[in-house]
């Protein structure tokens, strides 16, 4: 009896330091009959598979990057523009851009050059269509392998 549930141990089963509690039927009117507790060879076992776990070095997929990049909301003027987009100093890679989306807005994307391999800069060239006065916003999504930064563009309403 462990903690009011009746174990009932089959002398022939035993092994491994683990017993197998016997089939329900064995012992006439008992409580429920649940497996006995890990013996010390299955916890020795369980404790070595997790040392060796830890000891493991993380996949790079299982550790997030964090990459920092400013402006992160961006003043859009009128007209067709380039607007750079900085590394911080602060990441130690140079990050690979994988992939990039828009949202819908009056603003007009043109194009997204990646220099980070060179310069550290990305150069996003959005246009202001002439005759919007409104204000518009818009965010640049970019995708960098699974990390997702977004960039914020932000058009006044003018007079």
């Amino acid at each position: 009896m462990i903690r009011g549930v009746e174990y009932a141990i089959n002398a022939n089963r035993v092994s491994g330091g683990s017993q197998t509690a016997a089939p329900s039927d064995a012992v006439p009117n008992s409580g429920p009959i649940l497996a006995a507790p890990a013996g010390d060879d299955d916890l020795a076992k369980a404790a070595a598979k997790a040392d060796d776990m830890l000891k493991k070095p993380k996949a790079a997929s299982q550790t997030p990057i964090r990459i920092d990049l400013a402006p992160d909301y961006v003043w859009v003027l009128p007209g067709k523009n380039q607007y750079s987009i900085e590394l911080s100093p602060e990441t130690k890679t140079r990050p690979n851009l994988s992939g990039k989306s828009f949202s819908t807005s009056p603003l007009v994307l043109g194009s997204v050059e990646d220099r980070l391999a060179g310069s550290g800069k990305i150069i996003v060239t959005l246009e202001r269509p002439e005759g919007h006065k409104a204000f518009a916003d818009a965010v640049l999504t970019l995708d960098f392998a699974g990390t997702k930064v977004p960039i914020h563009f932000v058009a006044a309403p003018l007079p």
